[in-house]
């Protein structure tokens, strides 16, 4: 292992050395390196996020996507729950927008 000297804010002390005393962690690097795999899957989901975003800007402008509404794409992001996501009058029917459509994408 390598040897590293860390300078913490005092909050940050504060925060090791209670998880430490908590028994959580066994010693102040410890603490650290859990602090350090989270970053790590961190960094590893935002690559992912860049990369799909990458590869739909590129299929974007190669002409590769299809004209759908917002809540088609919100079906498509949010899944099954996507119905939680869709605007609902006082008396549960789909709202109405100003133009006289629903605001779930039906006229």
């Amino acid at each position: 292992m390598v040897i590293r000297n860390v300078i913490l804010t005092e909050t940050r002390n504060q925060l090791v050395q209670a998880l430490v005393a908590s028994g959580r962690y066994q010693n102040v690097s410890e603490a650290l390196r859990a602090g350090l795999r989270l970053l790590e899957q961190e960094e590893a989901q935002i690559a992912g996020i860049r990369q799909g975003l990458l590869e739909g800007l590129a299929q974007v402008r190669a002409g590769e996507f299809a004209e759908r509404s917002e809540v088609d794409a919100i079906r498509r992001a949010f899944g099954k729950h996507a119905h939680l996501h869709e605007p609902i009058s006082s008396t549960g029917a789909p709202r109405k927008g100003q133009f006289g459509r629903d605001c779930t994408g039906g006229r």
